[in-house]
């Protein structure tokens, strides 16, 4: 895919990604890895040293990873208290009520494929793969009372066998606990579908980006039908999720803030000055965890306005596009 487009304000980080993967230190990272550590060496942490309350950090970079961090966590350079490694190209995450991790990952098209991984809380193994044959993986999210997950696509595989992509992503839909798709949900306003998130009566909120690069997000009611365009106008596809009161709590990459019911413009922002992409609320829903791609993993205070994280830290070798937290909060009202 076109990652200027999805992403238009991280295109000039492109070639210091790049360079990250070789030498992370020659972007200003910092990293536990010792001096002269040939790339993937670094130690493989026990998942069982964390607390029951944990933040999960998706890192695309060698070795791809997801760092489990306590929610307690304390300095800039704190250490994970464990990771499930060899998740190729891992993006957007989500956890369950249960407390299961849900993975949906983008794959190599070698040894991996596009798929959606979950795993028990404290595993490091999947205990079940949803196959996604038709499309790039990009986010997932579960109907607790149902077991339907819907997964988006960000685009669709022109060729199975390449991975070769066009745009026009779509909504895979995996009823009632189905390992293969059994439904899609599409709309002609999406070139890219990005993020989405449920509320407590089943509607799906999905965050897209269109063919003029704008980005919006669409409503199926019940998860299932014809969209309804929410008419909110963002400068960047991002982050969505439901709260309690009913707002969506939304990340555009210039900001973090939130949607009041029936409002199209964010309020109570935060996260301004970081360039922020992905959100999980905690269960209280008193913090905001947001990751910032290439960079920062970060915690607000919500709902803002707050202008300054409380916790701002690195995972090794930078976060990426995905963040969740156990336990989460549950699914919100409708907007």
């Amino acid at each position: 895919m076109d990652w200027t487009r999805a992403f238009p304000r991280y295109a000039g980080a492109a070639a210091c990604t790049m360079l990250c993967a070789l030498s992370w230190t020659a972007c200003g990272g910092q990293t536990s890895m010792p001096a002269g550590s040939p790339p993937g060496s670094e130690p493989q942490v026990e998942a069982t040293r964390c607390s029951s309350s944990v933040v999960y950090v998706a890192t695309q970079h060698y070795p791809a990873s997801i760092y489990i961090y306590d929610q307690g966590v304390h300095g800039k350079h704190p250490q994970p208290c464990g990771q499930i490694s060899n998740v190729k190209y891992p993006q957007g995450l989500f956890v369950d009520r249960r407390g299961n991790l849900w993975v949906a990952v983008e794959g190599d098209c070698k040894t991996q494929f596009s798929s959606v991984l979950e795993f028990a809380p404290g595993g490091t193994t999947p205990i079940k793969r949803l196959a996604d044959p038709d499309g790039v993986a990009w986010d997932v999210v579960v109907d607790d009372h149902s077991g339907t997950a819907y997964v988006t696509n960000v685009s669709n595989f022109t060729d199975k066998k390449t991975c070769a992509g066009s745009a026009n992503g779509v909504v895979e839909v995996y009823a009632h606990g189905s390992t293969l798709p059994t439904g899609i949900l599409t709309d002609s306003r999406i070139n890219e579908a990005v993020t989405d998130a449920l509320d407590d009566r089943g509607n799906l909120y999905v965050d897209y980006l269109s063919a003029a690069s704008s980005a919006g997000i669409l409503k199926w009611r019940h998860g299932e039908g014809t969209a309804k365009d929410l008419g909110v106008l963002l400068p960047g596809a991002g982050g969505v999720q439901t709260t309690a009161t009913g707002a969506l709590a939304v990340c555009d990459q210039t900001e973090c803030g939130g949607l009041a019911p029936g409002s199209t413009k964010l309020s109570d922002r935060f996260g301004k000055a970081s360039g922020p992409y992905a959100i999980a609320l905690d269960q209280a829903e008193t913090d905001a965890w947001v990751q910032v791609p290439f960079g920062q993993t970060q915690r607000f205070k919500y709902p803002g306005p707050d202008r300054r994280a409380s916790e701002s830290f690195l995972p090794p070798y930078g976060g990426d596009l995905g963040i969740a937290v156990n336990p989460p909060a549950p699914p919100g009202k409708p907007y």
